[in-house]
């Protein structure tokens, strides 16, 4: 687990290490459990509070102790507080909770995989179309993007809608100058299995 730097452009720092072969929940929540005590212990409840954003790996296991330690609730409840607060229904006690948010490296490492075993014969269009999907800024730019994708990925033939939605993959490409994705450059950050001993690794942003 590390932290920012207080200092612009350092590299963060390490604060806990976890080393375990038991990759389940309960056992991550007692290590996050543990480091949240300790760390009040040394530093007083001044320190109880909440971190901005939380940046980890896209361990489910992962996700479900982060939301739980450092935001009180479960990971699905989690998300229903964030989908409320994106589409204008969030309450007050929802705006103050802490962003968990996905590396982004992670992201598109699965989307490398997923777009070699689904659509290899047009990897790059996939590849392409899930970069824009990370750079969605509102849920209708987001239904735009799959639902476009949907109809182009998922038809046999080509024919007038089909042709329609790819063109509108190609205007919202272009829009954003999404051209120049590097896939040899994507790898996996801070997290490595190795003789089934898990090394977990969270950003906490402060």
């Amino acid at each position: 687990m590390v932290v920012r730097n207080p200092s612009k452009g350092s590299s963060p720092v390490p604060v806990a290490t976890y080393v375990t072969c038991d990759h389940t929940t309960s056992s991550v929540s007692y290590f996050l459990g543990a480091f949240v005590t300790d760390l009040t212990r040394l530093h007083g409840r001044r320190v109880k509070k909440r971190p901005v954003m939380i940046v980890c790996d896209g361990s489910i296991v992962l996700l479900q102790s982060l939301s739980y330690n450092f935001c009180g609730v479960s990971l699905q409840e989690l998300i229903s507080k964030y989908y409320h607060i994106v589409t204008g229904k969030g309450q007050e006690d929802s705006i103050g909770l802490p962003i968990l948010h996905r590396c982004l490296s992670h992201v598109m490492k699965n989307a490398k995989d997923l777009c070699r075993k689904h659509a290899p014969r047009h990897y790059h269009l996939a590849m392409h179309v899930f970069g824009l999907m990370t750079q969605a800024t509102t849920l209708n730019d987001l239904d735009e993007l799959v639902i476009s994708a949907a109809v182009v990925f998922s038809s046999s033939h080509s024919e007038i809608n089909v042709e329609k939605h790819f063109q509108n993959l190609q205007r919202l490409m272009t829009k954003a100058r999404h051209w120049d994705i590097d896939d040899t450059v994507i790898v996996e950050q801070d997290f490595v299995v190795c003789n089934l001993i898990c090394f977990y690794s969270a950003t906490i942003w402060s």
